[in-house]
């Protein structure tokens, strides 16, 4: 039981030293002599862990996405409370993830477009992991709308079941704000002007009071 538990100790340790390095590297660039060196561990041991650098990296995306679903679920008592503040969290969470995971996320997107990284044997499982990734984004926003609706606090102004994946991709687009030439001053501005529309896509008051605690 013991050694279970050492084994996937040190899968954790591996997995999370590969994700620091793809954000910072890139998946073509990080290789297994950088991943062994950042987690302290022999090459050998990677390859009997997850079979090769195709393995690891496919079980690198799934770790995240397992992070990714945990964050997401500490909203759900927020929203029973107040929707207005686990909406306001909930963006910032997703704007936040969006821009320290950018570039674990742009070597995902290269990797299902079969780079010369994965080969097609690999593909499909990416796809569907990739498919799948918004998927609990947009049932825990579902479930903040609803609460917010159920409790008198949201009044969509867009009465259907395109909502969801349109707040969604505005917070999303958010992330990548900082990429665009802004003027100083500006990139802020345009971020909180995009928010204010998701709240009005709600039927929000600007004047709403919200707890972060």
């Amino acid at each position: 039981m013991r050694h279970n538990k050492d084994i996937e100790a040190q899968k954790k340790n591996i997995l999370e030293n590969t994700l620091q390095l793809i954000q910072s590297l890139g998946i073509v660039a990080t290789g297994f002599s950088q991943i062994a060196e950042k987690a302290g561990v022999s090459k050998t041991t990677i390859v009997r862990l997850f079979g090769g650098k195709d393995g690891l990296f496919l079980e690198t995306g799934r770790y995240y996405f397992r992070e990714y679903c945990r964050t997401l679920e500490g909203f759900r008592e927020k929203a029973e409370e107040d929707p207005a503040t686990a909406l306001s969290l909930y963006l910032e969470s997703l704007t936040h993830s969006g821009r320290k995971e950018s570039m674990i996320s742009a070597r995902l997107s290269q990797m299902l477009y079969k780079t010369q990284v994965i080969p097609e044997r690999a593909s499909g499982k990416l796809k569907e992991v990739y498919r799948n990734f918004m998927k609990p984004a947009v049932t825990m926003l579902e479930f903040i709308i609803a609460q917010g609706v159920a409790q008198g606090k949201f009044q969509p102004v867009i009465q259907n079941d395109t909502l969801p994946f349109l707040i969604y991709a505005l917070a999303r687009g958010i992330s990548f704000i900082s990429f665009f030439p802004f003027e100083s001053g500006e990139a802020a501005e345009t971020e909180k002007t995009v928010k204010e529309r998701i709240f009005e896509l709600l039927g929000v008051q600007k004047n709403r009071r919200v707890d972060r605690s």
